[in-house]
């Protein structure tokens, strides 16, 4: 939280992050992680990205003004609640 620079009123997508990692990687007493267990096959971990990560969003509403912006410039602090991940 601190190297990201954002406010407390993040912790809670920190914690939902946290919670979906941990999902993602085998515990002590199961050899297997719960997506294993659940499709019988592994699970890339291609789609994770850093949380408090800088990027930016292309601007879909700016799509005749050609010295307007682009892009949007976000921060990364969770995944969308429909989102996937596979």
């Amino acid at each position: 939280m601190g190297h990201a620079n954002l406010p407390i009123s993040f912790w809670g997508d920190a914690l939902l992050m946290a919670a979906y990692i941990l999902n993602c990687i085998p515990s002590k007493s199961v050899t297997a992680t719960s997506y294993e267990l659940w499709y019988g096959r592994k699970l890339s971990l291609h789609h994770l990205c850093l949380w408090g990560l800088i990027d930016y969003v292309h601007n879909i509403t700016n799509k005749h003004e050609q010295l307007g912006p682009k892009a949007n410039k976000m921060v990364f602090i969770r995944y969308p609640a429909h989102f996937k991940g596979m």
